[in-house]
């Protein structure tokens, strides 16, 4: 029983919190026409504070976080195939493909060698000689 209350109408509030109260005091405050104004007051201002905080309008409830659901993944899917299939097209598009060995008759082999018209800095001589050569006989690969 709760007995250090110096106003009247502390007993009124704590009633109203759900606090228990000492019944003759409760009593003695509400035989007052103040005491039953106030127990109304009170108790209305706790329902809207309560229903307030329920329906989030108060600052009690926090406000539901936003997230967006990618509900679409198959856009990403056809686009990634997309590009695939397009890249298979326009590298079969570029490079014809011989259909026999008459086709494309054989490419003379021709030997470049690169001379330097100015020496920038003294360059040993080359001790091996690499010759390569490039034909086309229709086969695929390795060319």
């Amino acid at each position: 029983m709760e007995s250090g209350f110096e106003n009247p109408l502390e007993v009124i509030d704590a009633f109203v919190d759900g606090e228990r109260v000492d019944v003759v005091r409760f009593k003695a405050a509400l035989a007052e026409s103040e005491g039953r104004d106030y127990l109304v007051d009170a108790w209305m201002l706790r329902e809207a504070a309560r229903s307030d905080a329920a329906s989030g309008m108060g600052f009690a409830a926090p406000l539901p976080v936003a997230r967006r659901v990618h509900s679409r993944p198959w856009i990403l899917v056809t686009a990634v195939a997309s590009a695939i299939i397009a890249g298979f097209a326009v590298g079969r598009g570029t490079y014809p493909i011989a259909t026999s060995a008459s086709a494309n008759p054989p490419v003379p082999t021709v030997v470049v060698v690169a001379t330097p018209a100015v020496a920038a800095f003294p360059v040993p001589a080359a001790t091996r000689v690499i010759q390569l050569e490039f034909r086309s006989d229709g086969s695929s690969g390795g060319d």
